[in-house]
């Protein structure tokens, strides 16, 4: 499988809440297929090696899945049972070692990244953090004006 360099819309001002939900769908559009990959082969790894070394692997499936869980549920417009769990995730992922992880795993399931994944990715994940930023504050004044 090939990962060829993907632009991620990015939101055009801080009250762009459109173009936040569409970084969340074209984000999730591009890396599904890694996210999947990757769950699959942690999820063998924790399978067949030895407990000591599973359980090292255990937090990183979680966070991924906590990552893949609230980017799916963003762009499918379905609100998020548990927003500061998400952006944990998203921080922890914005890191140049997380990234690196998750090049590896792809790498070693044969998956053709491009040269620069790593930095992309970290670029996108930022976007994404700037787009939770929107998105929750244009839900905490949807919350506001219903009062």
């Amino acid at each position: 499988m090939s990962m060829g360099y993907c632009r991620i819309s990015s939101p055009v001002a801080d009250d762009d809440h459109q173009g936040a939900q569409r970084c969340f769908e074209e984000f999730l559009e591009h890396y599904q297929p890694v996210f999947i990959g990757v769950d699959h082969h942690l999820e063998e790894m924790i399978e067949n090696i030895e407990a000591p070394y599973a359980s090292a692997y255990q937090p990183w499936q979680e966070m991924l899945k906590d990552l893949f869980q609230g980017i799916y549920l963003i762009a499918r417009r379905i609100p998020l049972p548990d927003p500061e769990r998400f952006l944990d995730a998203l921080n922890t992922f914005s890191f140049e070692g997380s990234a690196q992880f998750l090049s590896d795993i792809c790498l070693s399931r044969r998956m053709a990244l491009p040269p620069n994944w790593i930095q992309t990715f970290r670029e996108h994940i930022q976007l994404l953090l700037f787009s939770f930023s929107i998105i929750m504050r244009n839900q905490k004044q949807e919350r506001e004006l219903a009062r």
